[in-house]
């Protein structure tokens, strides 16, 4: 036999405070007289209490909402007054269906929304629309 055996130590690191390994979550054994002993204080652990959760913090927001919406460069539509309508039609007259010109008589609006009122107007009132046309 090993001079281990017959002094009855521990297999692996020696036992803490608790008779347990550090850092070890398995049972330990020990060597005593060239029989191997489960050691019964590695059997059961003392429960260490952790927080299930961290403490939490206060987050101040601003206010503003941000979302995917956020980003996609939407304008939200603007009512069309009979001014502009006027203006659409005489721009109508002048470039046609060069909405990208017409655009820049409406600083506000994008050429998407002077398209849309094009097929709007060429719905509601087509014979305008064809005057207007025919006028260019």
């Amino acid at each position: 036999a090993s001079a281990e055996g017959r002094s009855g130590g521990s297999v692996g690191a020696g036992p803490s405070k608790t008779g347990q390994k550090a850092g070890s979550i398995a049972p330990q054994v020990e060597v005593v007289d060239g029989e191997i002993v489960i050691n019964r204080q590695s059997l059961s652990m003392k429960a260490q209490v952790e927080p299930l959760m961290k403490p939490e913090r206060r987050v101040e927001e601003s206010g503003n909402k941000l979302s995917a919406f956020s980003y996609s460069g939407y304008l939200a539509p603007e009512k069309w007054t009979k001014e502009d309508t006027t203006k659409f039609y005489t721009a109508l007259e002048q470039f046609g269906t060069d909405f990208g010109t017409i655009q820049k008589f409406f600083p506000k609006r994008e050429r998407k929304q002077i398209k849309s009122k094009f097929r709007r107007e060429e719905k509601a009132n087509p014979e305008k629309i064809e005057m207007a046309l025919n006028t260019h």
